[in-house]
Order: C-alpha cells, then sequence, then structure tokens
C-alpha cells in the first residue's frame, strides 16, 4: 500500500510537470493563440462575480486614481446630425473652436480618434483647416500634449503629399501621431500591444514624457520622406502595421478601466449647455465619436466607442500591467495539477467503484444504479467547479495587475482528468489481485520518461533557463 501510494504521487508529480513544459513550449511557439482569447473572455465574463467574492485591497491603489485622470470627450450622434450637418470629414472651424474650449481645462495631453487631415476643399475649409494647425502648434507650446490619428490612407498622388506636407509640419512643432488600429480577437476587443504605436499607447508614452526621436516611430518615419510614410498609401493601408504585433506580448485591457472611463465619459451634443465645464484639470483627454457604427468595439464591458478603448489602454499601459513569468507560471500549474490529479483520482475511483459494483448480483440494483449516476453529477460539478475556480484565480489576479493564461491550468484539468482514473483499472475482476503492480508500474514509469523526455528537456530550457 505504501509503495501504491508513493507511485501514485510520483505519477501525479511527473504529469504535472510535463502537462506545465509541454504548455510553455506550446506558448513559445503561439500554438494556443486562440484558446488563450476564449480564456481570457471567459475570466473576464465572470469578473463581476468575482469582484463579489475578491476583496478590493488586491486592486492597486492607482488604478482608481489614474482612471480619474483619463477622461473622453464623445461627440454624440445629436452633434453629428445638428452642428456637423451628417457630413464627414467634421467641420475643421467647429473642432478647433471644440478642441479651444477643452485646451481651456489645461488638460496635460490632448488624444484625437479623429481625422484632422486636410482635404483638397473651397478657401473656407482651407481657412478653418490652417486655423486648426495654428491651435494644435499653440496647444504644444503651451506644454500640452497633443496626439492625433495618422489620415485615413489615399489613393490619389497629389492628396498623399497633401496629408504627407501637414503632418511634417505638424511633426516638426511637437505634435505626436498614432495609429488607430485596435486589435480583434474572436470578435472581441481585449488586448493591446506594448510595442503597437496606437492612440492609446502613444498618448501614455506622451504622458510619462517617454516618447524619443525614434527613427521607427510615425513622424521619425514622416521625417525620412514621403516613401517612408507607407501608411499613407492605400494600396498599403493602416492594417499592414498590424501583422507586426506579436500577439504573445500582448496585454489584457483591465475591464474595470473601460467600464470606468465609457460610464463617466463626456458627452457633447453640440449645444451651449457646456457640459466640458465639469471637466477636470490637468487630465489627460480622449476626443473622439459615438455616431460612427463601423467605430465601435465588442469588448467584455459591452459595445464602446473606439476612442474609449484608446482610453483604456492609455490608462492600462500607466498602471503597468505584468505577465506571470514562466517559472512563476509553472509553479502554479505543477501545485494545481498535482491537486487536480489527487482530487479527480478520489473522484472517478468512487465512480469506478459504484459503476463495477453493479456487474454483482448482490443487493438492489436500482440503488446501484442511481448511486453510480450520482457519482457521474458530483464528478461533472467537480470538473465545472474546478475550472471556474480556474478562471476566477486567473480574474482575480488581473484585478492585482498581473496576467497569468489560464489555458495551461485549463488543458491540465482535462489531461489530468483522462490520467487519473488509471486506479480504477485494478477494480476489473479479470484482473488478478496477485498482479505485480509495482513491477508494471516501475516499467510504464520508464517508458513514459524516455517518450517524454524531450519535452522536459526543452520545457525546462524555455521555463527556467532562457
Amino acid at each position: 500500500m505504501k509503495n501504491s501510494s508513493i507511485l501514485r504521487l510520483t505519477h501525479n508529480v511527473l504529469v504535472s510537470a510535463f502537462i506545465g513544459l509541454m504548455i510553455t513550449i506550446l506558448e513559445h511557439h503561439s500554438l494556443l493563440n486562440w484558446l488563450d482569447s476564449i480564456s481570457l473572455r471567459m475570466s473576464l465574463s465572470i469578473k463581476q462575480e468575482v469582484d463579489e467574492l475578491v476583496p478590493n485591497f488586491v486592486l492597486s491603489k492607482n488604478a482608481s486614481k489614474q482612471a480619474i485622470n483619463t477622461a473622453a470627450i464623445l461627440i454624440n450622434n445629436e452633434a453629428f446630425e445638428g452642428v456637423f450637418n451628417q457630413q464627414s470629414p467634421l467641420n475643421k472651424k467647429t473642432l478647433a473652436d471644440l478642441l479651444q474650449k477643452i485646451s481651456a481645462k489645461s488638460p496635460k495631453v490632448i488624444a484625437v480618434d479623429i481625422d484632422l487631415s486636410p482635404a483638397r476643399n473651397n478657401q473656407d475649409e482651407i481657412f478653418a483647416q490652417n486655423e486648426l494647425d495654428q491651435l494644435l502648434i499653440q496647444l504644444v507650446s503651451q506644454n500640452i500634449g497633443v496626439v492625433l490619428v495618422n489620415p485615413f490612407p489615399v489613393e490619389d498622388d497629389e492628396l498623399r503629399l497633401i496629408k504627407y506636407q501637414w503632418m511634417s509640419k505638424l511633426c516638426r512643432s511637437g505634435v505626436h501621431f498614432a495609429y488607430p488600429n485596435i486589435s480583434i480577437s474572436q470578435g472581441v476587443a481585449l488586448r493591446y500591444s506594448p510595442d503597437y504605436l496606437s492612440l492609446g499607447m502613444v498618448s501614455s508614452q506622451v504622458t510619462k514624457n517617454k516618447v524619443l526621436n525614434d527613427p521607427n516611430n510615425i513622424c521619425g518615419l514622416v521625417n525620412q520622406g514621403i516613401e517612408r510614410a507607407i501608411f499613407l498609401d492605400a494600396t498599403f493601408g493602416q492594417l499592414a502595421t498590424q501583422h507586426s504585433v506579436n500577439f504573445s506580448q500582448m496585454m489584457p485591457v483591465l475591464p474595470n478601466v473601460i467600464r470606468s472611463i465609457f460610464t463617466s465619459a463626456y458627452r457633447w451634443y453640440g449645444d451651449s449647455k457646456d457640459i466640458l465645464d465639469s471637466i477636470p484639470s490637468g487630465v489627460v483627454i480622449f476626443l473622439g465619436g459615438e455616431f460612427d457604427p463601423r467605430d465601435n468595439f465588442l469588448t467584455v464591458q459591452g459595445q464602446v466607442p473606439g476612442v474609449v478603448f484608446h482610453a483604456a489602454v492609455q490608462v492600462t499601459d500607466s498602471l503597468g500591467i505584468k505577465k506571470l513569468s514562466r517559472a512563476l507560471a509553472f509553479v502554479f500549474n505543477f501545485i494545481l495539477g498535482i491537486i487536480a490529479g489527487y482530487l479527480f483520482n478520489w473522484a472517478w475511483t468512487r465512480q469506478n467503484q459504484s459503476m463495477l459494483s453493479k456487474l454483482t448480483t448482490d443487493g438492489n440494483y436500482w440503488i446501484k444504479y442511481l448511486k453510480a449516476r450520482a457519482w457521474l453529477l458530483i464528478n461533472i460539478v467537480i470538473l465545472l467547479s474546478w475550472i471556474i475556480l480556474l478562471f476566477s484565480f486567473t480574474a482575480s489576479l488581473l484585478k492585482a495587475q498581473l496576467w497569468a493564461n489560464p489555458i495551461a491550468m485549463i488543458i491540465g484539468v482535462f489531461i489530468k482528468t483522462m490520467t487519473s482514473s488509471r486506479k480504477g483499472l485494478e477494480e476489473h475482476s479479470f484482473i488478478s489481485r496477485q498482479s505485480d503492480w509495482s513491477k508494471l508500474d516501475a516499467v510504464t514509469l520508464t517508458g513514459d520518461l524516455i517518450l517524454t523526455a524531450p519535452v522536459i528537456i526543452y520545457g525546462v530550457y524555455l521555463t527556467f533557463l532562457k
């Protein structure tokens, strides 16, 4: 009996270690990306319940403060229909007046999720464009960070040159540019890439005064000539820049921040009520619209305008979410794997015993049948509870600005579910009670070690040495 317990412990330890190392290898080679997104969605979907179970002290003390220091101003559909007459691009004179009002609050940064680039229009539009440009340059001179999204790419060479010259002028004046694109995974906006120059990321860099004269940022490319400003070319398109995003390096956007910014957003209706008066001074302000359905994205908090997601990225990046190291993630997976091994071994053994008891003629058959089905139901409940526990654990870590990929643990649960029922083999009446189980387990253990050696060696290298 003692040897059997030791072998069972050895079995659980080795299987748990193997699973953890295998998942490390699969993640390293980006083979679990889509599963990772699904698991993140599930984790965040139960976060509301987790918030009620997990005390708020695990939240960063800076989280609420940082969210308050960022505000979103949404141009309402009523303003789009009334003030802008449903015309696109939006009237530059009206936008300049709106930005002038915003600047009166002395914001730290103004990030605009609207294409403010010029077009070939009449003299009135050209005058309004020049007035808007002068205002943007004036804001920079007042130590207000200005971040604009890139102009939409165009096919016309003359118009592309006009937009390039406009960007070049503003870049020289200290205005920053960013990509408006938002990464979508399984139809949901979940993550941002710290390496991708999105509106939220560039705004975060400007807020932290970390914008350098990098030749690879957008103004750096503009300064190298129009041929380097490939984002203005419709044949290339801004979406092509997303191909360089490394999914494995992307981080989840804090869902509470999305909700906070969206519910507290200032909606501008274009009237004289001046709701902007209630905006506090010295904050980071994001200006965008909520009238265009193409610029609305599904998040774990429901549909929100793109500018809200960008603002949430800026706050999330400022808070600094970190991923668990591979070694720490392996320890979590290893411990949870052992616990799961014993838990499912116990549960499956009871179910196997109840199923095998039906083969005997002693006792009431219906009672045995109901007992067997009861254990089956108990096993299903245990499995579902374990999965919910793992997702809750992931969501709880996210509250503390730590991201742990739960998919490794989920895969481990199912593997452990399959392997933990091995004891049931001993219960079959057609196997001799005199069988040398210790010898059989030793042979199995040796063979498994030989077969899994490549995974173990490579997994240890990635987890602890790389």
